[in-house]
């Protein structure tokens, strides 16, 4: 064999090979489970995700909301209003403004920049309104702590139900629609043996477009869906 083919040779076997190590550590640091990434299309930085991707100043979400929580305090088929405000170089103010039936509550908190923590709750009666926000709309926050793979396989956390561990993982792409546009969105599932649990998540949205998450006891804790992003 000549030199130059030589070269060749081992330029393909080195590249191949770094292909190969790039997909082990992006599977060991994000975590797959089903079918294994592709060999030639490992997952990258921009199948990356994080809670409050592409928030801009005066950024509005409306969602259509039904959530209850063991308070009692219910929420159903309700239009929720989140408009988001800068405060600052590290925060949000949102402001939101929930109609249910014939009541209206409407108050504001202010969110870190990073992973939209809590910074300041609301004080008085509207704090437990926002509980009904944070554990729906803001529910993604406990399974997204850090940057994750909007990639089929792709294990983001565990739920704990009992004496059940089960991963919380990306199963699939889908198509919704928002503002007339088909966008392409990947379910973060996890299955019980009373309910299975979806979140549509999509880039370039700060929050999920959709979900249908239940409880232990196979009732819907919450379901919504995004009706308007600006």
């Amino acid at each position: 064999m000549s030199p130059i083919r030589r070269v060749i040779l081992l330029t393909a076997i080195l590249g191949t090979l770094g292909i190969v190590v790039s997909l082990v550590i992006v599977a060991a640091g994000g975590g797959f489970s089903g079918p294994a990434p592709s060999l030639l299309s490992p997952p990258s930085s921009k199948d990356l995700w994080i809670v409050g991707e592409g928030l801009q100043n005066n950024t509005q979400i409306n969602y259509r909301l039904t959530a209850s929580n063991p308070s009692g305090l219910s929420l159903v088929d309700s239009i929720v209003t989140v408009h988001f405000i800068q405060d600052g170089n590290d925060s949000w103010k949102a402001n939101f403004n929930i109609r249910n039936d014939s009541r209206d509550f409407a108050g504001s908190i202010l969110l870190s920049k990073e992973y939209l923590t809590n910074k300041q709750m609301p004080e008085g009666s509207l704090a437990d309104v926002y509980r009904m926000i944070e554990s729906s709309l803001l529910d993604i926050r406990n399974f997204a702590l850090e940057p994750k793979y909007l990639v089929p396989g792709a294990v983001w956390d565990n739920v704990v139900s009992g004496a059940l561990t089960v991963p919380i993982r990306i199963t699939e792409k889908d198509s919704l629609t928002v503002n007339g546009t088909t966008v392409d969105s990947y379910v973060l599932q996890y299955d019980l043996p009373s309910k299975i649990s979806k979140i549509w998540i999509a880039h370039g949205f700060p929050l999920p477009i959709k979900a249908d998450v239940g409880d232990p006891g196979s009732n819907t804790r919450y379901a919504f869906e995004m009706q308007g992003y600006n």
